[in-house]
C-alpha cells in the first residue's frame, strides 16, 4: 500500500488522522499525513513520524520541515492528552524496523 492508497479513507483534518492513529486505526489520512498499519507518515514513506508499539508511541525526533514539526507536536500533544507514553526515536531506527523502546 502506498500513501495514496488510502483515498477511500481520506480525512479532512490532521487532528482527525492523529486521533485515529492514536486510537489504533490502520489506514486513513490527509494529503500530507497518513497512517499505514502501525506507522504514521508525514509527507511520504521517506519520513515515518510515529509508530505504535506495546510501550506506547515511538515519535521520530529528526528534523525535516516546519510542517513536519507541526505534525510531531500534534502527535505529542494528543498522545499525552490520551495518557499514551511517547518515546523519542529516529528515522533510521524506524526504517530498520524498531518495534519497541
Amino acid at each position: 500500500m502506498t500513501g495514496k492508497s488510502f483515498a477511500k479513507i481520506r480525512m479532512r483534518k490532521n487532528e482527525d488522522v492523529v486521533d485515529k492513529f492514536i486510537s489504533g486505526g490502520m489506514m486513513g489520512g490527509t494529503k500530507h499525513l497518513f497512517i499505514e498499519g502501525p506507522t504514521l507518515y508525514s509527507y511520504g514513506h521517506h519520513f515515518p513520524l510515529a509508530k505504535r508499539v506495546p510501550e506506547g508511541l515511538l515519535l521520530n525526533t529528526d528534523r525535516y520541515s516546519m510542517t513536519t514539526s507541526h505534525h510531531r507536536g500534534l502527535v505529542n500533544r494528543m498522545a499525552s492528552a490520551a495518557h499514551i507514553p511517547v518515546h523519542p526515536t529516529t528515522t533510521k531506527r524506524l526504517e530498520e524496523g524498531q518495534e519497541s523502546i
